[in-house]
């Protein structure tokens, strides 16, 4: 299956119940567990791990690694940092090896992978699109509402989380960007001339390109938070990323099963918009209920960020095929696979795809999906691949499903 974390099968390495391991293997007399929680800023948004913490484990340290093991994601892959590698990257001269480090070209060959499994559907090579349509840390000049003309609305100054926090419309003054403000040339759509290698570690562009990793970047961040507590022999917990997240073992208690609340689009827009947000029990409207055991969730929709211009709707999820930004499409789309990096690439090339295309796929493909269409009196949903949505009157850590 593609994208699977190369350190192996988490679940082959998570210590069995009732049988805790110290850090160099050796049995430890049983401890009672309790759920930690353990949060932070990333990627211009939050993180959020929910643990079943020995009590004898020191909290100030997992801190810290669960801290350094996403920080260290956005140091390599974040857009909105000019040191970043992937900023050194997009910086270079076509044609050269770039040396990066082994993770960011490992999460760059896994979605090389699922771009040619999505007969291009995920691109990361969009991110030219990306800035034009204002979503990226590049504000391309747009026309000024009174005189037409260009304002220079800015260069990305600012962090990524002041930045990405504004919508396009906000960000841009009194004009929203629109489908004339993208270059004729934008490069998009080029993920064929973008190759990544594992030994050594390096990428390399055969033609010139802007590259995004927001479509898988955060899954992998959740994954390698993952990693960190595995390592540590805990196998009971919840990570997320705003809406990526990602499930192990059981839940202490009664429950038994962690619950994560899948938001109802728009409703969602208003509030918390984060799975962590839905696990943690804050005030969401949930559609409904997942139970993802040992699996993870990652969600894509065009309720999180977009804006709306002479009443259409543009989502900050570009079509590579044109360069546009995705609209009349699904609302959301809920993907559910062994680890959060598959599954947030996967949600972005299924939501590109459209209805039709986007369920096809998704049922030839055996993919656990959950798609939400609008309709005039509320929403529809397609479920593929197996996923069991609990329905009305499912609980979860936040509520009840009305």
């Amino acid at each position: 299956m593609l994208g699977f974390l190369k350190r192996g099968n988490p679940a082959a390495r998570r210590p069995k119940a009732g049988a805790p391991i110290r850090a160099d293997g050796a049995l430890r007399k049983s401890v009672p567990a309790r759920i930690a929680v353990f949060d932070g800023v990333t990627m211009g948004t939050t993180y959020q791990v929910r643990v079943a913490l020995r009590a004898d484990l020191d909290e100030a340290a997992l801190s810290a690694a669960i801290f350094e093991a996403v920080d260290a994601v956005d140091r390599q892959m974040s857009t909105w940092k000019p040191a970043s590698d992937l900023s050194r990257f997009n910086a270079a001269p076509v044609g050269d090896w770039v040396s990066v480090p082994r993770d960011l070209a490992h999460v760059v060959g896994t979605g090389l992978a699922i771009s040619k499994a999505s007969q291009g559907a995920f691109d990361m090579t969009v991110g030219a699109a990306v800035n034009a349509w204002g979503f990226g840390p590049v504000l391309d000049p747009v026309p000024d509402a009174g005189t037409g003309a260009r304002t220079g609305a800015g260069t990305g100054a600012g962090t990524g989380a002041e930045m990405s926090a504004a919508p396009p419309d906000s960000r841009f003054g009194a004009v929203a960007p629109g489908p004339q403000d993208v270059p004729k040339d934008a490069p998009v759509g080029v993920w064929r001339d973008l190759e990544a290698r594992m030994d050594p570690p390096a990428l390399i562009k055969r033609a010139p390109m802007y590259v995004d990793l927001s479509g898988i970047a955060k899954g992998y961040g959740v994954d390698r938070i993952c990693e960190v507590l595995l390592d540590r022999g805990l196998g009971d917990f919840l990570v997320s990323i705003d809406g990526e997240t990602r499930a192990c073992g059981r839940k202490p208690g009664v429950e038994g099963r962690w619950r994560v609340a899948i938001d109802r689009p728009d409703a969602a827009a208003d509030g918390d918009r984060s799975a962590a947000g839905s696990a943690a029990g804050n005030a969401v409207d949930a559609w409904d209920v997942l139970e993802p055991e040992d699996r993870a969730l990652a969600t894509s929709g065009d309720y999180r960020r977009f804006f709306e211009r002479d009443g259409t709707r543009y989502a900050h999820t570009i079509d590579p095929a044109t360069g546009q930004a995705v609209q009349g499409g699904a609302a959301s789309v809920t993907v559910m696979m062994r680890d959060c990096m598959t599954a947030d690439a996967w949600a972005t090339a299924l939501l590109v795809m459209g209805p039709q295309r986007g369920v096809a796929i998704a049922q030839a493909r055996n993919i656990a999906a959950l798609f939400l269409f609008r309709e005039r009196d509320g929403f529809r949903q397609v479920a593929t691949g197996g996923i069991l949505p609990s329905g009305p009157g499912a609980t979860w850590d936040g509520g009840v499903v009305a």
